[in-house]
């Protein structure tokens, strides 16, 4: 049948062995395993059906008596027939009883020296005399118990937590069990001890809740002597008695409730009716006492509620409404239609209600809005009572009634639905106006009460239960002498929100802080004890309570809301027993609503309460109350105060003295006469040790006095002496005040007497808590995966630490318990450093006694054992130099004496292996796991194929990783389906299939481990943590980022819950998280994570731990993408000196990082560096890899772009062909990686200028692209930009318009408005219509780049200023220079600042601001900013460039329109000198500087000068220019003027035909340059006296300059 997850039993036995079954394939699997030794079994059950397995999944309690296990082998085998229990193997007596099954059943295995008893009860068995007469022996089986442990003070909280959760009316007698109950509820000691209320309101409860099922059931009451009624009621009354004694302990009124009830129940009550109305006379004084001190003390609101529900049991029909709330209780009550029932029930009241007094009136309409506020009765129902039934009550007479009405009609005018609102609305409105009776007015003047939808509000209800919040578990012992103190206390905080209580150690300080805490309880909603010893971890838990989510910043987040008086509620924090004022000064905050009570030794304190002894008065008080019972005289009671001086400690151990000894007063004082106060306290506590089990008392003294956990203490006793003697040593215990008991059973002991207990240690128990700690304090990595095993390594891990220092380390089992204690430190605490050392003195320890042995076979073993512990723990640190040593020696004992193919000789090996593969030592690796291989036995077959797996699959042998992973994974799914080991080959086959980059394969598996995990373990498992982790690794490997980051919130979000602020773990995940957001460019949320990450592995690890340097070089790839160089290289620095100190120099980490640091250098263009770094990584991959491998394709291609961006093309051109070549060899056709060479190449050759390769390359990569990638895919927009780029440079603006279209059209839909890239695109294609001179486009898409930098960029941006610069000049050729100017100062301002007025990357915009100005007309302006240019340009004495000869021709000419010939001249010269240094006979730029020298000889008339330097540039530019170019056609013009001035007018008529014939083709007919022949061939003709032809071109002229502004064209006038 199909596997569900339902179908799982899971069982516990003897908190030791853990056992689960599951059904799978039609047959049913175990799993079993000690957690003691951790051995594991797994195998068929037997013997068992299916549908009976299924049937037992659902009845864990049932089932655990069907089975047996065999401690030895763990086997599990099932039980046919009525056999019973065998799955228990202890032969302790313990009772196991079940919480309620379907139909209220509830089922007991008691096991008891071997008899097991085992009920069967039938499914469909209902109210059976068995399943009674059963039910009745398990419940008074719990109840003898109970009162037993009553006696014996060992109440054990399970037993009566076990019995509140039956069902009375399904056992055959509950009259006799509450009886039983009653039997020792007298008893003085145990009412004498405060931290019982809530056991002693909870077994009163029970015993009343019984008798209640009891009188329901039968009607009547048996018959009881008198003498037996007046022996329960004299029980009762001295209860009663004790509680009234007990002063101000408003817990126990409660208690006092139910005894009340009780007495009536056993002492008045001959039969039911009678009984509920001579009660309900009882509970109107009582409840009407309480309700009158309700305005002195809120805290009785709740009893007063509590008065309120029983009374209404006791009204009307009293046995039926008492019947219908006890159905309200029951959880499962499928059978009985609830609903029907109570609506007949209040149906049929209602008709007669008129005929009822006011007050059971009251309790009917009281249980008929109970029932609307609970959902229990319908809507249709509640409108019909609207309409026909509440009209007529509110006509009757009585005004109580008709408050009840007007109460009931105010509620509903609140209710959920509308409906009924409306309805209960209308009859309000109606009672309103008729009304008259001042009382009722009061009411009916109040606003509607709204009510909670029932379905909707019960997740609310059941979090918000409470709204009092407190972690003070110990009630305080009876305080009297301090009522003053406590006033004080709390006059002091009317002005403050500080007090501080100072004295001597015993004097009593917690004692009253705690009791003002009792007090003035009602004033605070938070009361938190902070304990000095632990005040981070009290104040964790009070944050967590505070609803601030628990990870490593908890305390910080607290620490801000106090701080920032976030915390609204009223807080009373009580800092106790604090050592100095410094350990509040984080936690301080001045808020008035948070009150802080500080008790201290220390009188340091300003204005502190200094708490000194109690007066002799009050002395006296105290003992009148604890020795009530002795018959004493006032006299004795006076000495005895008088001799205690005072002191509270003092003062409570006599009593207990007196008492346990049976002494009087005078005896006591005798003994202690000539003592003095120091020595009577010692020998008072003698006389109480004395009466005290000795052994146990030396037991407690190994242990810390905070937190001792019960169970260890029992544990061992019980084996020591029994448990009767247990018992009898617990109750001593308690009774003698040595110990206090919590509510989580844990013990603490006072200083004091833990400092008394050990002065008298004779280390007689020292041996028995040596083997418990040897048998019970077992740690591995896997122990966060087993809670209890956690549970218990936790409790005992800070009482180990402190017993370790009180013994030596002289044999095996002793070295053992240190070398756990060592894996706690390291799993629990993370402190490496503090192993290590304890590691160092346990190798020492054990070397010298190795030495005393004389080499026994047998201890030699037991060495070898120590040394691979040892080895693994070094192993597990890091330190895997060490932990080869130590596992070479075991190896070397274990050769030694071992047979060949002994399992630990094979252990052995396994561990060596794993430790090589750490190494990537591959070679010895292998060797040692095939020994291991050879001579594995089966049961452990799979482990050794997987570790094969995973060392070839870090050898990068995938073929045969492969191999021995499916070897493994047969066995796993063969054998155990549902096991975690077979998750775990699940996981590594996807990592293997990660490596190989098949994604597919790697998330099947990986979602096949994900599938058992999810079943068969908790929500909160460390292993589905790692599960999720890994999936995040794989899609973020995918690039599918979003799904990646919710796998890694996952496994957050467990590890944050389960694991402490510094574990490992965490780390790794926070690492993770933060590789992930480098990925997604979100550098904030990564810096975020890494740092926390590696806040964490630099406070646990050691400075050369390998997880060390991994998160070192992930913060240096965060901040080398963040463009932070200085922080890349200080972290990739650091790693590379882990790395090159720890790893074998051809190790592929050390190629790693090379390879980053060489990235790194490439982007900051120190190509020098750059270079030596990527060579040194090339070195070692050429050495490793084979030479068609992925990653040498990588190095090649980045190598190729350092010689890209150094300029150096032709090494460039060598390595990306290297790339090219392994790519095509071993990649497929249509390969993403092929993408990207592709790209590198083309921009090789386009930065080359061979467009034509480029584009080659280019479409190739487009090509791969448009055919593997979403048509709006990220990647498609940078190639289609490219491209779009490489047609721009290649002045094709056709096609490149084309493709920078594309890109854009993409980017417009995958990215938000104003996002970078959009701003990018926008900007380039400005650019585009700018070169083409399509001013209006250029103009639009440069301001839509601008919105969008503007927003996102900061003001003093250099992409900013390179925009700015861009704008002004499309505004300066659109020759709008008011806006030019804008946007060119916009540029200079940014620039100013970020570079300063003198950098040499101003001299661009002091040009274009000059040109502007010289546009402008404005000389002056243009000159200055002409001349900064040049200032900058010339700081380089050596500096020969176009851009210098450019500068001087410009000021030259500027000069030259200023007429200033003389400077044009000189600068003209300079620029020429400079040009023909440095460029070609047949540069077109000589050319232009030869006309601008011979245009400034025309204009100062030196035409021979001029001639010579035209006929220059013309000889050039006929030379290198197409015949029709506008240059050529203008320098024929300039000569053409020459040679009229000259008067050679044949030449000039040559040379404006020339330049006529050029213009006429290529210019519009109205073109102003046109025009400017024309006039020049007028006035040649005009010359020569040719009158018609010097007309004709005037005519010409004339029509042109008529035509065009002679403002902006004066030269045309």
């Amino acid at each position: 049948m199909k596997f569900v997850s339902t179908n799982i039993i899971e069982l516990m036995i003897d908190k030791r062995y853990s056992i689960k079954m599951y059904c799978f394939n039609n047959t049913i699997k175990a799993y079993s395993k000690d957690l003691q030794s951790l051995k594991e079994w797994s195998g068929l059950v037997l013997g068992l059906p299916i549908n009976m397995f299924i049937w037992m999944s659902k009845r864990s309690a049932w089932a655990s008596s069907r089975f047996s296990l065999n401690p030895t082998t763990l086997e599990v085998k099932y039980l046919e027939g009525l056999k019973g229990g065998g799955s228990c193997v202890t032969k302790n007596k313990e009772l196991v009883f079940s919480p309620r099954l379907n139909n209220q059943r509830f089922i007991t295995n008691k096991l008891e020296e071997n008899q097991i008893i085992t009920v069967k009860l039938a499914e469909n068995a209902s109210e059976s005399m068995n399943e009674l007469k059963i039910n009745q022996m398990v419940a008074l089986e719990l109840a003898e118990n109970i009162s037993e442990s009553m006696k014996e003070m060992t109440i054990e909280l399970n037993e009566i937590s076990l019995l509140e959760n039956a069902n009375p009316h399904k056992c055959a007698d509950p009259y006799v069990i509450a009886m039983k109950l009653l039997e020792n509820f007298d008893i003085t000691e145990y009412w004498a001890q405060p931290e019982y209320f809530e056991v002693r309101a909870a077994v009163a409860s029970i015993i009343r809740r019984f008798l209640l099922a009891y009188f329901i059931k039968n009607q009547k009451v048996v018959s009881m002597t008198e003498l037996d009624k007046k022996d329960k009621i004299d029980k009762i009354d001295k209860v009663i008695k004790i509680i009234n004694r007990n002063e101000k302990l408003l817990p126990e009124i409660c208690t006092l409730v139910e005894l009340e009830i009780i007495k009536k129940l056993i002492y008045e009550a001959c039969d039911t009716q009678n009984w509920w109305q001579k009660v309900l006379k009882e509970l109107k004084e009582v409840k009407t006492a309480v309700a009158e001190l309700q305005i002195f003390n809120p805290t009785l609101v709740k009893v007063t509620n509590y008065f309120e529900k029983n009374s209404k049991k006791l009204r009307g029909e009293f046995h039926k409404y008492a019947f219908q709330f006890e159905i309200f209780e029951k959880e499962n009550a499928e059978s009985i239609n609830l609903q029907e029932q109570i609506q007949c029930l209040i149906e049929k009241e209602l008709e007669k209600i008129n005929q009822l007094g006011w007050e059971e009136a009251h309790i009917l309409l009281d249980f008929f809005e109970n029932c609307i506020k609970k959902g229990k009765i319908n809507k249709d129902f509640v409108l019909n009572v609207l309409k026909t039934h509440l009209p007529n009550i509110r006509q009757n007479k009585a005004w109580q009634i008709k408050i009840k009405v007007v109460n009931i009609l105010r509620s509903l005018r609140g209710h959920w639905d509308s409906d009924i609102f409306q309805t209960a609305n209308n009859l309000y409105e109606v009672m309103k106006l008729d009304e008259q009776d001042s009382r009722l007015e009061i009411i009916l003047g109040l606003s509607p009460k709204f009510l909670d939808n029932p379905s909707e509000s019960q997740l609310r209800i059941s979090q918000f239960k409470d709204d009092f919040i407190t972690n003070k578990v110990y009630s305080i012992d009876l305080i009297v002498g301090r009522e003053e103190i406590i006033q004080d206390i709390h006059k002091r905080f009317q002005n403050n929100n500080i007090c501080m209580i100072t004295g001597m150690g015993g004097i009593g300080k917690t004692s009253v802080a705690l009791k003002y805490a009792d007090d003035f309880k009602k004033c605070y909603q938070i009361i938190w004890v902070v304990k000095s010893n632990s005040i981070t971890l009290d104040l964790i838990s009070l944050a967590t309570k505070l609803g601030i989510s628990k990870n490593n910043y908890t305390l910080e987040n607290f620490m801000i809301s106090l701080k920032s008086q976030k915390i609204v509620k009223s807080v009373l924090l009580i800092f106790d027993n604090l050592e100095r004022k410094t350990q509040l000064d984080d936690y301080y905050t001045t808020s008035e609503n948070i009150k802080y009570l500080i008790t201290s030794r220390n009188t340091e304190w300003e204005e502190c309460i200094e708490l000194g002894p109690l007066s002799y008065t009050k002395s006296e008080d105290y003992l009148k109350l604890r020795l009530f019972e002795q018959d004493e005289n006032e006299e004795s009671i006076k000495s005895l105060a008088q001799r205690m001086n005072g002191i509270a400690l003092s003062l409570r151990q006599s009593v207990v003295c007196i008492k346990i000894n049976k002494f009087s007063i005078q005896k006591y004082l005798e003994l202690i006469q000539d003592l003095t106060s120091e020595e009577a306290t010692a020998k008072t506590f003698e006389l109480i040790a004395s009466k005290i089990n000795n052994k146990a008392l030396e037991l407690l003294s190994y242990f810390q006095p905070q937190d001792i956990p019960e169970d260890s203490i029992k544990t061992i006793l019980v084996e020591k002496f029994g448990v009767k003697e247990w018992r009898i040593i617990r109750s001593q215990l308690i009774r003698c005040f040595i110990v206090r008991i919590n509510i989580k059973r844990k013990w603490n002991i006072d200083q004091y007497i833990i400092e008394f207990i050990r002065s008298k240690n004779n280390q007689s128990m020292r041996n028995l808590l040596i083997k418990y700690y040897y048998e019970n304090f077992r740690v591995d990595s896997n122990i966060y995966s087993e809670k209890y095993i956690l549970k218990q390594v936790k409790k005992l891990f800070p009482h180990l630490k402190y017993f370790v220092k009180e013994i030596k380390f002289n044999n095996i089992m002793k070295i053992s318990i240190y070398c756990n204690l060592v894996s706690a430190i390291i799993i629990l605490d993370f402190n490496f450093e503090e192993a290590e050392q304890i590691l160092e003195k346990i190798i020492d320890k054990a070397n010298k006694i190795i030495d005393k042995t004389n080499k026994i076979i047998e201890d030699n073993l037991d060495f070898a054992n120590i040394w691979e512990n040892i080895g693994d723990i070094f192993y597990n640190i890091g330190n895997y130099e060490r932990s080869e040593e130590f596992f070479m020696k075991c190896l070397e004992i274990r050769e030694q004496i071992l047979p060949p193919n002994h399992s630990d000789l094979a252990s052995i090996y396994k561990g060596i292996g794993n430790l090589y593969v750490k190494k990537a030592d591959y070679t010895k690796s292998e060797k040692f796991l095939l020994k291991c291989l050879e001579m594995i036995n089966s049961p452990e077959l799979e482990n050794i194929y997987n570790s094969l797996g995973v060392l070839y699959m870090d050898k990068e042998d995938y073929k045969k990783s492969k191999e021995f992973y499916l070897k493994s994974l047969t066995i796993w799914e063969k054998f155990l389906p549902l096991h975690q080991n077979l998750s775990t080959i699940y996981i590594n086959i996807g990592k293997l299939y990660i490596k190989k980059a098949n994604y597919i394969k790697s998330e099947e598996f990986y979602f096949k481990s994900l599938k058992i995990c999810e079943q068969i373990l908790p929500s909160l498992h460390p292993d589905l943590a790692m599960i999720y982790n890994n999936i995040g690794e794989l899609y973020s490997d995918k690039g599918d980022y979003i799904k990646s980051e919710e796998f890694f919130m996952k496994c957050l979000e467990i590890r944050e819950q389960i694991l402490p602020p510094n574990h490992p773990d965490l780390a790794s995940i926070y690492k993770g998280i933060g590789d992930l957001y480098v990925k997604k460019a979100d550098y904030t949320k990564s810096e975020e994570f890494l740092l926390k990450c590696f806040k964490i592995r630099q406070q646990i690890l050691k400075p050369l731990h390998p997880d060390l340097a991994n998160i070192c070089n992930s913060l240096g790839v965060l901040y080398m993408d963040k463009e932070d160089y200085t922080k890349s290289e200080e972290f990739y620095l650091k790693s590379l000196m882990i790395w090159e100190q720890t790893l074998p120099p051809l190790h592929k980490n050390l190629s790693a990082i090379y390879f980053n640091i060489g990235k790194l250098y490439s982007k900051k263009t120190d190509y020098t560096k750059s270079e030596m770094f990527y060579f040194k990584s090339l070195n070692i991959r050429e050495q490793i890899l084979p030479s068609n491998h992925s990653d040498l394709a990588i190095i090649y291609n980045n190598i190729g772009e350092l010689y890209n961006d150094n300029g150096d093309y032709i090494k460039s051109e060598e390595f990306f062909m290297k790339c090219l070549k392994i790519r095509e060899e071993i990649l497929p056709q249509f390969h993403s990686d092929l993408i990207f060479i592709y790209s590198n190449i083309g921009n090789l050759f386009n930065n080359k200028k061979d467009y034509a390769k480029s584009e080659e390359f280019y479409l190739k990569c487009l090509k791969i692209s448009e055919k593997i990638l979403e048509p709006l895919d990220k990647n498609l927009v940078g190639i289609y930009y490219r491209i779009g780029l490489l047609y721009r440079n290649n002045l094709d603006f056709t096609k490149s318009e084309e493709f920078y279209l594309k890109s854009l059209m993409i980017s417009e839909k995958i990215l938000p408005q104003n996002h970078e890239d959009l701003g990018i695109i926008y900007f380039n294609i400005g650019i585009l219509y700018h070169e083409k001179a399509d001013y209006i486009k250029s103009e639009e898409f440069f301001m839509k780049s601008l919105k969008i930098r503007e927003q996102i960029l900061i003001p003093l941006h250099p992409d900013l200023a390179i925009l700015y610069n861009y704008i002004g000049l499309m505004y300066y050729y659109k020759e709008d220079y008011l806006k030019a100017e804008e946007f060119l100062f916009k540029c200079l301002k940014i620039q100013d600042q970020i570079l300063g007025p003198n950098h040499p990357d101003q001299a661009h915009i002091y040009y274009t601001i000059a040109e502007l100005y010289n546009r402008k007309s404005d000389y002056t302006k243009s000159e200055e900013f002409y001349l900064k240019c040049l200032d900058i340009y010339e700081q380089d004495p050596k500096r020969l460039d176009s851009r210098l000869v450019i500068i001087h021709i410009s000021i030259g000419n500027l000069y030259s329109e200023k007429k200033d010939y003389i400077k044009s001249e000189e600068f003209y010269l300079k620029g020429l000198m400079i040009q023909e240094q440095i460029l070609t006979p047949l540069d077109s730029n000589l050319a232009d500087i030869y006309y601008y020298i011979g245009l400034l000889y025309y204009n100062i008339a030196d035409y021979a000068k001029c001639e010579d330097f035209y006929i220059k540039c013309v000889n050039i530019r006929e030379q290198i220019l197409q015949p029709l170019h506008s240059n050529l056609a203008d320098i024929y013009y300039k000569i053409g003027l020459l040679y009229n001035k000259k008067t050679d007018y044949s030449k000039s008529e040559e040379f404006f035909t020339k330049s006529l014939k050029i213009r006429e083709q290529i210019l519009p007919p109205l073109h102003p340059d046109l025009a400017r022949v024309y006039n020049g061939m007028r006035l040649l003709y005009s010359n020569k006296t040719e009158t018609t032809k010097s007309e004709e071109f005037y005519l010409k002229y004339l029509k042109i300059r008529e035509q065009l502004s002679p403002q902006i064209y004066p030269d045309l006038e």
